[in-house]
């Protein structure tokens, strides 16, 4: 979260946007409410929502805690992976890099590696 905070920062906050809080499968929405949720409401142009057994997720590709996808005004991805440099750090890194370029429209589309938990599934659900 805190890459993202810079992130937005570093645009001017031109980005919008949502943040996917996982939720479990027999879980409530609320399961997702908490200090993050809280700091995702506070990015400006962005709102939390809850992603029940990560099917939104799923459908962007995004199969990883803190994997990022950002659509240029073409509609087309721009940029698709993690902003971190390794898993639970912060600080510069490619990705960082790339997804600012992306939102600057600059460059050509680009991925990088995301280090985050996996988005566990329902077996029920895909």
């Amino acid at each position: 979260m805190s890459e993202l905070e810079r992130l937005v920062a570093e645009t001017g906050g031109r980005a919008v946007g949502f943040v996917l809080f996982f939720v479990p499968a027999g879980e409530d929405e609320a399961w997702a409410a908490g200090s993050l949720w809280e700091r995702a409401k506070t990015l400006p142009g962005f709102e939390p929502r809850a992603d029940p057994v990560g099917a939104m997720s799923a459908s962007l590709g995004a199969l990883t805690s803190g994997h990022l996808v950002i659509y240029g005004s073409s509609g087309a991805v721009r940029f698709s992976g993690g902003i971190t440099p390794s898993r639970g750090h912060e600080g510069p890194s490619v990705g960082r890099r790339a997804a600012l370029e992306a939102l600057q429209e600059v460059g050509s589309s680009r991925d990088a590696d995301v280090f985050g938990c996996p988005i566990q599934r329902s077996s029920n659900n895909g």
